[in-house]
């Protein structure tokens, strides 16, 4: 499984608990490449549009 998909896969799976997510979150920005990142940015933003901590984030 590429590294994206992981993250991908548990962000849904985390995404009960808010302080979880966001540490799962910032661990995938940490370790993902630039690329990735911005899409994961795409993705998050579309599968959780409700979530503070994207909102806080610069784009």
């Amino acid at each position: 499984m590429k590294p994206l998909e992981y993250y991908k896969t548990v962000l849904q799976k985390v995404s009960f608990d808010q302080t979880l997510f966001n540490k799962e979150y910032a661990k995938a920005m940490r370790e993902l490449s630039e690329h990735d990142k911005h899409k994961l940015v795409q993705w998050s933003t579309l599968h959780f549009k409700r979530n503070e901590w994207f909102e806080k984030q610069p784009n």
